[in-house]
């Protein structure tokens, strides 16, 4: 199972990153992503630094293999950005996992896959570290978000992939448009 705080701890003591830190002393912590892909028998791990203090025009992107070897890149953001630094989560992803075991009745089948992002979303005014978690089995997809710090649900959906993917009769040029609209209002960085 993956665990935020020893692949924080794995990154953060690496070579890697401290001689990329040298040139990028105001680098801060603003994502984790990771996958946990049952099927292939895979995971991913990968945290994002942003290189410099409010609008920040540098995402790297630091990513931990199966046998612990680091790589980095710096990632093209679609647009400019503030990046939000996000603290060390209290509840783990293997925690946070547990919930979802407890929220759906569909979890008697294994999810394919997991794919879990820590990131900071403003939720009623106020800043919080989210584990925005998307699991997947067959065509079935169940979404979740939870506080990173105190294990509060905030959202929670039940989705079938296949309704996602249904287009609805009209005109056509509108309906690519407001899905464009909708695309980009979700990005998730």
């Amino acid at each position: 199972m993956i665990n935020f705080k020893e692949t924080l701890e794995k990154i953060e003591n690496s070579k890697e990153f401290h001689e990329f830190n040298k040139e990028h002393k105001h680098m801060f912590l603003t994502a984790g992503f990771f996958v946990i892909d049952n099927e292939a028998a895979n995971e991913i791990k990968q945290l994002d630094y942003a290189t410099g203090e409010g609008e920040s025009k540098e995402l790297i992107t630091f990513v931990l293999d199966k046998a612990d070897n680091i790589q980095h890149k710096k990632e093209e953001t679609i647009r400019k950005e503030t990046f939000q630094k996000i603290e060390v989560p209290k509840i783990e992803l293997e925690d946070a996992i547990k919930l979802i075991q407890k929220e759906t009745e569909q979890f008697t089948k294994t999810y394919s896959k997991i794919i879990a992002i820590l990131q900071s979303l403003e939720i009623d005014g106020k800043r919080h570290e989210i584990w925005n978690l998307t699991c997947l089995a067959g065509f079935s997809m169940f979404r979740l978000h939870v506080d990173a710090m105190t294990g509060k649900i905030y959202e929670e959906k039940n989705q079938n992939l296949l309704d996602m993917l249904k287009i609805e009769k009209g005109n056509k040029n509108k309906d690519k448009k407001e899905q464009e609209s909708k695309d980009s209002a979700n990005y998730v960085g």
